[in-house]
């Protein structure tokens, strides 16, 4: 067989390469002397076949030697000091050649380093509820969850009787706690009253459970005794200033004089249960009127949590409190079961319980923290494409000092330090100025989280650090070696960039898709916020005032305020009812006719003659309570659409129900909403109550509203001022916007973070583009001299960057569509996806890419050609 040198050369190579010792440098240096050797017996007077052995045999015999022996030296120079200083330095000056790409390069990573961290910030405190609690991974609180045939009842409050019959019978609880809501009432210290929301009755043993900071006082037993209140550091600076509280006195609603026992330190704002005052649980009566005793199996209305021992189940004490609970309560038609929801879980798993009385508990979303986390994911992915776009761009202008570099012996691991060392500069340099960024805006009081989070964003920081430093030097080191030291040389790294170019094109791809789809997402949360504050409540809410209400002394003078608030012109009507707050009450309802098992859970409003004047409700059947029918105080009921449809007879209007009593229906009301749109609107009743109520709507009419508060506040002094209690009011229309806090909160760091996404892609299709026209700056000149005008230029420059937007929109808006589809399914009621949010996604990523590539072709219009190609 004829023997062919070249393809001898080409079999040895292919040998190299199963060797890892050897990098394709180290092949080319090998070959190099492999052919000089060769060539030099050929001269002496050998046949090619037998110089090509005898080479072999002299020099190559043993290729793993030889391989270790590269790898051991390259491994000695990789880590030498003065190499790696030396790699430094070169960086640098490549930073100052490059000012403009080099602060583009940073200040996107810092934004999207501070953007994650503030995430991780934001993600761990939230998570991390009630976990300052010593005990937390013991205690439960107890939820009762029931099935009626009306539907699905789930309440985080028990019966006053189960705690303590549990702790009794069951040595697996260790403690039990019960805690009833006091409602708004009227704190007063001398000369000094207050209304005040967070007040509730606690057992002893709930300061024993938690784990509050005492700053005075004793935590043994100190709710133990009658007439007694624990208050927080706040309340005590508030009533007392600097005086030492204990042993003082406060007053309740004008009633009950409260002896101060303790105060601890304010609650912390990662608590799911909140507090200013704690009265001895002792203290609470049952007001009049009231259809359970304390001892009730019946009657829902107490927060009661458990606190395990160690070894507890708590599925199997789930079981032991039902089964306690079926023995006590009488036969009912409810299906019954007992949840024993853990303490660290119950700020984030709470989205199915009713929140009554306005909110006894914070609750956020589980969906919006992952959202969140999905976000800071794409912003750091958009950091890094930036990165590797502009740095990859960059790169093709250095190609010869890298075709220098192999052929003076640089490996690709040499190519690889190289550019590692570039990018740790870079990105320690980022990761330093986010740490300072976040630093300051702690100092303005801009985080109120900033210290949990701190180990894990700090080994975030080092995973960040670490992980482009690698990719940058595998991504680019690898691109490089990939060439000839000739062909670097010779700008064929440029020339010819096929690969790093499609490369390129889909990293600015995937950075379009993940703009448009935030853009798009951000624009369904925010028109369901829209949604919420303009949707029809089947009520009138604007130009009505709450005002807070609490005695029986002020409940003799009601009438006589009615009566003086009305003769105000700006008043059109007063009414006492509900605070409509998202609270209710709730009780069996059923046809009188029916058996005992069949019931219709309803939430039911106590209110007076002058309701359906105030929230303007519209009766649909029959009529309102009316002073004209003396019985409509005592026998009469009013019920919505929706009990109406679930009741089933054609005319509801005379039938007679039994709730708590026989009432006989007079009217049936268009549903309105008395909880926020998360829920549906239920079944529904207005009973007459002409007892204690709490709060007063008062119907206005006015441009100038501060004058109408001052006249309603004088008109209140005059009437209740020697009661003690202040006129404190809020807007009803505002309250109702405050049930959809946590969508704000969600909605507001959405925008925020996707205007920083999309600042972050448009800088990076800036730096992008900025270099491609530099590269084709003559190009473009060479055009222009041959009479190009600006539509023509402007296509060379954007076309493709555009039609890259647009493939990012397409690709972006059938993911965005599906999982805010699947986010809106957990409202209740919520708004329809039509074509305006793909329309406006498209209408906003092409624009603001047009206006960026506009700027671009601007600065290449306004530069003379003749300047451009003076060097040619």
């Amino acid at each position: 067989m004829k023997f062919h040198l070249e393809e001898s050369i080409k079999n040895w190579r292919a040998q190299l390469r199963k060797h890892s010792g050897f990098e394709d440098a180290d092949i080319d240096e090998l070959e190099d002397h492999f052919r000089i050797k060769i060539a030099n017996k050929v001269r002496d007077g050998l046949s090619p076949d037998k110089a090509y052995e005898q080479v072999l045999q002299e020099d190559y015999k043993d290729l793993d030697t030889i391989a270790k022996n590269y790898l051991h030296s390259r491994s000695n120079t990789f880590l030498n000091r003065g190499l790696f200083q030396n790699y430094l330095k070169v960086g640098l000056r490549s930073f100052a050649r490059t000012k403009t790409y080099f602060a583009m390069n940073l200040f996107g990573l810092i934004v999207g380093l501070t953007s994650v961290f503030y995430i991780i910030f934001y993600i761990h405190y939230e998570l991390n509820y009630d976990s300052f609690h010593e005990n937390s991974d013991q205690i439960y609180r107890v939820n009762t969850l029931m099935e009626r045939a009306s539907g699905s009842i789930n309440y985080p409050i028990i019966p006053p009787a189960v705690g303590p019959a549990s702790k009794e019978a069951f040595a697996e609880i260790e403690k039990t706690a019960r805690v009833r809501y006091a409602y708004d009432v009227l704190m007063q210290h001398e000369n000094q009253s207050f209304y005040e929301e967070k007040v509730f009755f606690a057992e002893p043993t709930f300061l024993e459970m938690f784990s509050f900071h005492w700053k005075a006082g004793r935590p043994a037993n100190a709710l133990s005794e009658i007439n007694t209140i624990v208050l927080t550091n706040a309340m005590s600076t508030k009533y007392f200033g600097n005086e030492n509280p204990l042993g003082k006195i406060i007053t309740y609603n004008n009633e009950i004089d409260l002896k101060v026992v303790g105060v601890i330190e304010d609650v912390p704002e990662h608590s799911h249960f909140s507090f200013d005052f704690l009265i001895s649980f002792e203290t609470f009566k049952p007001g009049p009127g009231a259809l359970e005793p304390m001892t009730s199996w019946r009657w829902l209305g107490f927060l009661t949590y458990v606190q395990l021992v160690p070894e507890a189940d708590p599925e199997v004490i789930e079981k032991k409190i039902l089964d306690l609970f079926e023995e006590h309560r009488n036969p009912s038609n409810t299906s019954l079961a007992i949840q024993l929801q853990p303490l660290s879980k119950i700020y984030l798993t709470s989205g199915n319980l009713s929140n009554p009385q306005g909110g006894l508990f914070k609750v956020n979303d589980i969906d919006n923290l992952i959202s969140l986390g999905v976000i800071a994911v794409l912003i750091i992915l958009i950091s890094f494409f930036n990165y590797f776009n502009i740095t990859s761009a960059l790169m093709r202008m250095r190609s010869k000092e890298i075709g220098i570099r192999k052929v003076f012996g640089s490996s690709r691991r040499k190519v690889f330090a190289q550019m590692g060392s570039e990018t740790l500069i870079i990105v320690g340099l980022a990761v330093i100025s986010s740490w300072l960024a976040i630093i300051l805006m702690n100092q303005s009081n801009m985080f109120k989280f900033l210290s949990d989070g701190i180990s894990i964003s700090i080994l975030v920081s080092i995973g960040i650090v670490i992980l482009f430093t690698l990719l940058s030097g595998i991504l680019f080191g690898s691109a490089f070696s990939s060439y000839s030291a000739m062909a670097l040389l010779k700008n064929k790294f440029i020339s010819a960039p096929r690969n790093r170019l499609s490369a390129g094109s889909l990293i600015l791809l995937l950075q379009f898709s993940i703009s448009a789809s935030l853009i798009m997402v951000s624009l369904i949360v925010i028109s369901q916020l829209n949604f919420f504050s303009k949707k029809d409540l089947g009520y009138n809410e604007n130009g009505v005032l709450l005002a807070k209400f609490g005695s029986e002394e002020m409940n003799t003078k009601r009438q006589a305020f009615v009566d003086a608030m009305l003769k105000l012109p700006e008043v059109k009507a007063v009414s006492f009812g509900p605070s409509l707050d998202g609270s209710t009450s709730a009780s069996p309802l059923r046809l009188k006719e029916w058996p005992e098992e069949q019931v219709i859970q309803t939430s039911y409003f106590g209110v007076d003659y002058q309701l359906q004047d105030v929230l303007d409700l519209e009766i649909k059947e029959g009529r309102f309570f009316s002073l004209d029918y003396a019985r409509d105080s005592v026998e009469s009921i009013l019920i919505n659409e929706r009990l109406a449809e679930m009741l089933g007879v054609d005319n509801p209007i005379g039938q007679v129900v039994q709730f708590e009593r026989a009432y006989k229906i007079i009217g049936v009301f268009k549903n309105f909403h008395y909880k926020s749109l998360h829920h549906e609107i239920g079944p529904m009743a207005l009973q007459m109550w002409l007892g204690q109520h709490r709060n007063i709507l008062i119907k206005y009419q006015t441009e100038n509203i501060g004058q109408t508060l001052q006249d309603m506040d004088a008109t209140w002094k005059e009437v209740f001022g020697n009661t003690g209690f202040p006129f404190d009011y809020r807007f009803l229309d505002e309250q109702i916007q405050s049930m959809y806090h946590k969508e704000k909160e969600f909605a507001s760091l959405l925008k925020v973070f996707t205007g920083l996404a999309i600042f972050l892609s448009l800088l990076g299709l800036f730096g992008l583009s900025s270099i491609n026209i530099q590269q084709r700056i003559k190009q473009i000149g060479i055009r222009r001299i041959l009479g190009a005008e600006l539509p023509q230029i402007a296509k060379v420059v954007s076309i493709n960057y555009l039609l890259t937007s647009i493939l990012g929109i397409l690709i972006a808006i059938p993911f965005a569509y599906y999982f805010m589809n699947r986010w809106l399914e957990g409202y209740a009621y919520s708004i329809d996806l039509d074509l305006t949010f793909p329309v406006f996604t498209f209408f906003i990523v092409v624009l603001v890419t047009t206006v960026t590539l506009a700027y671009q072709v601007y600065r290449v219009m306004i530069v003379n050609p003749s300047t451009i190609l003076r060097d040619e």
